[in-house]
């Protein structure tokens, strides 16, 4: 657990303040956040980290029934679409 947590701490400086990093925190399982207080050590990491998530979300949308995802009843004649269960929850800044 200590060194998972060490290199959850590692990573959270690198990424900077806008991340917060899951991680075992006990042997019962509980998960611990951590996060830092400072600026990315590593601003290639920031963009890249936050690249990811940005596209993850655009993908999400884009396969949320805003076009792909929809479903025709045609006794009915209803059109049905998917929603979105995205969230950004796992990013504590908006970029």
């Amino acid at each position: 657990m200590a060194r998972g947590r060490e290199l959850a701490e590692r990573l959270a400086s690198e990424l900077g303040n806008g991340f917060s990093i899951a991680t075992d925190g006990t042997d019962q399982g509980d998960t611990v956040l951590i996060s830092s207080e400072e600026p990315a050590l590593n601003p290639h990491a920031e963009e890249a980290f936050t690249r990811r998530i940005n596209e993850e979300a655009a993908e999400a949308a884009r396969l949320s029934g805003e076009g792909l995802l929809k479903a025709y009843a045609p006794i009915s004649k209803q059109v049905f679409t998917a929603k979105s269960r995205w969230t950004n929850e796992h990013r504590d800044v908006p970029r």
